[in-house]
């Protein structure tokens, strides 16, 4: 499949990159706690999510990257760095 980008204000370009398939893999939710959640449960409850929401926040970073074509940019801080 060849993607096509804007070369200009009217002239269609072909682009014959691909993005790496895991770039285009969805957002995975968070796992649903128990009934009945402990501290412990609580804890690993904010674990999981924020390391699912920080993988999903680099795969859209990296997409991007990729569309703008931009592969010499910096890359994105992270939110706690």
């Amino acid at each position: 499949m060849l993607l096509t980008g804007c070369g200009g204000p009217s002239h269609p370009k072909l682009v014959d990159r691909q993005p790496d398939s895991s770039l285009l893999l969805s957002c995975e939710p968070p796992a649903v706690p128990p009934e009945k959640p402990t501290d412990n449960d609580v804890a690993l409850g904010w674990i999981d999510a924020v390391q699912k929401f920080l993988a999903c926040d680099a795969r859209h970073a990296a997409l991007v990257e990729f569309v703008r074509g931009d592969t010499a940019a910096p890359k994105k801080k992270g939110w706690f760095e």
